[in-house]
C-alpha cells in the first residue's frame, strides 16, 4: 500500500494534536506511511489543492461547519473517507451521507479505531486488473490515454505506468467496472476522479490542479447518462 493523505480538520489545536496522536499509533500499527495536513476550518480545508484518503471532521466549526464540508468533498472529491468528530451525539443525525463512515464523540476517541479499520479493510480489498502480465488496482487509475499502440496509466498524482496494449482491449477488461467509461478514441476515465462531466469535456483534480479532457462527439451522450447513474448510484448507496 502506497502512501496515505490524512487531513484533520478541528479549530481546537488540543484536539487536533490528540487526534494525530491517535493515528500515529493506529497506522504504525498498520506499518502505513501517512502523510497529515490540519486545518482550523474547513474553508482552509476545500481550498488545499491536495486531494486526501481520509478526512477527520470536526463538525461544530466557526466559518463552515462539517455538514458543509461534507457537502463540498462529496461533490468534489468523490474519493476522500470521512469520519466526524462531535461534541453533541444529537448531531450524529446530520452526519451520515456518502464517503461518511461514522462520528466519534470526542470524549470516546477509542472508537476511532473501528471507523479506520472499515476503511482500511477497504483499501486493502480493492479490485485488481491483470495488464499485459502487471496487477492494477483500479482505485488508483484516474484515467487512461492511448497514443501509437501503448496505453499510459495515470493515477491522481499524476504517476505514469506504460504498457504495450491496445485502448480497446482495455476497455473489455474494466467493462465489469460501471465507474468507468470511454470519453474518446484516446481515452478512458475512472469517474471516481472526476470532479465534474459537462457537454463536451470532463474535470478531473489532481495533485496540481484541474485537468480537463474532450469527450469525442460519439460519446457524449453516452458518457453524460453513465455519470449521472453512477452518482444516483453513488448516493443511493451512501
Amino acid at each position: 500500500m502506497g502512501i496515505i493523505k490524512v487531513a484533520i480538520c478541528d479549530d481546537d489545536q488540543y484536539m487536533c494534536e490528540k487526534v494525530h496522536d491517535f493515528l500515529k499509533l493506529f497506522f504504525s500499527r498498520q506499518h502505513i506511511t501517512v502523510l497529515y495536513y490540519f486545518f482550523a476550518d474547513g474553508m482552509y480545508l476545500l481550498e488545499s489543492d491536495e486531494i486526501f484518503d481520509i478526512v477527520i471532521l470536526d463538525i461544530e466549526m466557526k466559518i463552515m461547519n462539517g455538514i458543509a464540508v461534507k457537502d463540498k468533498i462529496c461533490m468534489e472529491r468523490l474519493n476522500s473517507k470521512i469520519i466526524f468528530l462531535t461534541s453533541h451525539r444529537d448531531m450524529a443525525i446530520e452526519s451520515v451521507g456518502r464517503n461518511v463512515y461514522g462520528f466519534v464523540p470526542k470524549d470516546e476517541m477509542n472508537r476511532l479505531e473501528k471507523h479506520l479499520n472499515t476503511i482500511m479493510h477497504e483499501y486493502k480489498s480493492h479490485q485488481l486488473i491483470n495488464i499485459t502480465g502487471e496487477s492494477i488496482d483500479i482505485f488508483n487509475v484516474a484515467y487512461i490515454h492511448s497514443s501509437g499502440g501503448y496505453c499510459y496509466f495515470y493515477d491522481r498524482q499524476g504517476n505514469e505506468k506504460v504498457f504495450r496494449i491496445l485502448l480497446n482491449k482495455v476497455e473489455k477488461i474494466l467493462s465489469p467496472y460501471k465507474q468507468f467509461s470511454r470519453i474518446h478514441q484516446s481515452y478512458i476515465v475512472n469517474f471516481d476522479h472526476v470532479q465534474k462531466c459537462s457537454y463536451g469535456s470532463v474535470e478531473l483534480k489532481r495533485k496540481n490542479g484541474l485537468l480537463y479532457l474532450s469527450v469525442s462527439r460519439k460519446y457524449t451522450n453516452e458518457v453524460s447518462q453513465k455519470y449521472i447513474h453512477y452518482r444516483k448510484d453513488r448516493c443511493r448507496n451512501g
